[in-house]
């Protein structure tokens, strides 16, 4: 829902909103329906943007020593961690 700075504008935490599953509709699929006034924030200190079929430039601006490939990709090990651990 929202990302959430500190008194710095740095990032403290995300808000989000808690769903449940629907009703099937015609093709049997039950869709995600937001619980009216059912929020809560998960604390971290660094969001990645991951919207659209490119990868953000600010990756490597904002993160010196995560590392990543010619494209801008970050580079994870055969158990999917970054060069950043707890990232």
């Amino acid at each position: 829902m929202e990302i959430l700075g500190d008194e710095k504008g740095k990032v403290k935490a995300l808000k989000c909103q808690r769903y449940e599953l629907g009703e099937p509709d015609d093709s049997g699929r039950r869709r995600p329906v937001p619980l009216e006034n059912d929020f809560f924030e998960l604390e971290m200190d660094t969001v990645i943007p991951a919207l659209g079929n490119v990868s953000n430039p600010l990756i490597r601006q904002t993160s010196g020593n995560l590392d990543t490939n010619k494209w801008g990709n970050i580079v994870v090990d055969d158990q999917n961690r970054s060069s950043i651990p707890g990232v």
